[in-house]
């Protein structure tokens, strides 16, 4: 696993991961991408996806394949410009570790 990370948003995380990837790709190797960024996933941007991962029959949600990689984003789970509300299940408001239990919607 690689990690591209920052401290500081725009400085192009994401266009380095899908070029890593990419070029990881070219060399032969099966590679994946994974975009977990809540405050700006930007990949399906990127790359040009609109439509939303499929679940199998045990409710898992199956990447999505282009340029011969496996996309995940969580930019597939809510719309564009739509925040992501940090805020348990339980009602418990604030930034927890777990986003798991988040609720997506407009602040």
């Amino acid at each position: 696993m690689i990690a591209v990370a920052s401290g500081k948003g725009g400085v192009g995380k994401s266009t380095t991961a899908l070029n890593l990837a990419l070029g990881l790709r070219d060399l032969g190797l099966r590679v994946g991408l994974l975009d977990a960024d809540i405050y700006g996933p930007s990949v399906p941007r990127l790359t040009g996806i609109r439509e939303k991962p499929q679940l199998n029959d045990d409710k898992k949600m199956i990447p999505i394949v282009r340029f011969g990689l496996a996309i995940m984003s969580i930019g597939f789970l809510v719309e564009e410009d739509t925040a992501i509300d940090l805020a348990r299940a339980d009602g418990d408001v604030g930034h927890h570790p777990d986003a798991a239990g988040c609720r997506v919607g407009n602040p």
